[in-house]
């Protein structure tokens, strides 16, 4: 089990993961009552053994990454290879020699 994956030493290891059980399950696993909860004493016990329930938090994304990872799309690569492919076409064919004009 992982630092991240900690779990109560009392819960019996079933097989299915603790959000696919019945809330009864659960709370008899947990030695825990589903009216009252639990006592301020094994509160505070399980705070002390197992730690504050607290989620981690992800690292922060910088804003540069934030921008390269918004470019890596299929729909940003289409529209940078037909910028490419417009500035090759006016840099090849000038347009205006294309326009016929009036004698």
């Amino acid at each position: 089990m992982s630092d991240g994956e900690k779990e109560h030493s009392s819960v019996p290891s079933t097989g299915l993961k603790i959000h696919e059980k019945a809330i009864e399950v659960v709370c008899e696993e947990l030695q825990s009552d589903l009216t009252t909860g639990l006592s301020s004493e094994e509160a505070e016990r399980r705070f002390v053994e197992d730690g504050p329930n607290e989620l981690e938090q992800p690292p922060r994304i910088s804003l540069l990454m934030l921008f390269v990872i918004q470019l890596n799309s299929v729909i940003m690569y289409l529209l940078m290879a037909a910028v490419v492919a417009s500035a090759v076409i006016r840099y090849f064919f000038d347009l205006n020699t294309f326009y016929l004009t009036a004698p």
